[in-house]
């Protein structure tokens, strides 16, 4: 019988952010791989929010499908781009297409409802408010010893 459990350190997101590194297939063929860069993420646990911070240079705001279901944040983002020139007989044309998609499983006291989301320079921020019965039971208490 187990009286005290161990606290796992890291909040969910921070779990999440590391499964999605360490679960993924790393051989030498998957490094070059295109389409399948994952963008950089910061997570920042606030006292009445987790900041989530995307690092997309080269993405528009119009490029992003955030959204919320049974739990689990997604944020998408696709983007396709074609040009086309002729110019003296010749004709060039080059296309691409990038994507990404990330999930994140929230813990039990956020409102999922009140997610928020910014995008400025380059960075999309993702605002995940906290319960504040959550907030309430995260503050340090003090035992005294009978």
């Amino acid at each position: 019988m187990t009286l005290l459990e161990r606290r796992n350190q890291l909040n969910p997101l921070q779990r999440t952010m590391w499964n999605d590194i360490f679960d993924r297939e790393l051989t030498w063929p998957s490094l070059f791989r295109d389409g399948e860069t994952l963008p950089a993420v910061n997570i920042r646990d606030e006292e009445k929010q987790y900041d989530i911070e995307f690092a997309v240079p080269g993405y528009k705001k119009d490029d992003f499908n955030v959204s919320v279901e049974h739990g689990v944040l997604t944020v998408k983002a696709e983007v396709n781009n074609e040009h086309e020139e002729n110019h003296n007989g010749y004709s060039r044309k080059e296309f691409s297409y990038k994507s990404f998609e990330r999930n994140f499983t929230l813990p039990e006291h956020v409102f999922e409802e009140k997610i928020n989301c910014k995008f400025e320079n380059g960075i999309l921020m993702v605002h995940v408010p906290k319960n504040k019965v959550a907030v309430e039971s995260e503050k340090k208490k003090v035992i005294s010893i009978a």
